[in-house]
C-alpha cells in the first residue's frame, strides 16, 4: 500500500511536510518526473496508482508544471491553503 500524507503551510513561512512510506515516496518521485519528462500535468490514474493517507482514505496525486516565474498569471489559481483561510476566499475563487 502506497501512503502518503502532504502537510501543506498551515501559515506563511511554516514548514511544508511530506511523510509515507517507501512506495508512497516512490509514487510521489515517479509523477513528480512524469510531468518533468512531459512538461504536462501527470496524475496518478487510479487502481494501483492510489496512494491513501494514514487515515484509510485513498487519493490520486496531480503534479504540473507552471512558469519559471511565479508572478505569472498562471500561479493565481494555485495559491497557497493559508490564503482562503486568512482572507476568507473559497479555493479555487479569485
Amino acid at each position: 500500500m502506497k501512503v502518503l500524507n502532504v502537510y501543506g503551510q498551515p501559515a506563511h513561512h511554516m514548514d511544508v511536510i511530506i511523510a509515507g512510506n517507501k512506495e508512497g515516496l516512490l509514487e510521489l518521485k515517479r509523477v513528480i518526473e512524469e510531468a518533468i519528462e512531459h512538461g504536462t500535468p501527470h496524475k496518478t490514474s487510479g487502481g494501483s496508482d492510489t496512494l491513501w493517507s494514514s487515515d484509510g482514505e485513498g487519493y490520486q496525486l496531480e503534479a504540473r508544471i507552471l512558469p519559471d516565474d511565479w508572478l505569472d498569471d498562471a500561479w493565481k489559481q494555485y495559491l497557497p491553503f493559508y490564503h482562503f483561510v486568512l482572507d476568507g476566499r473559497e479555493y479555487g475563487g479569485e
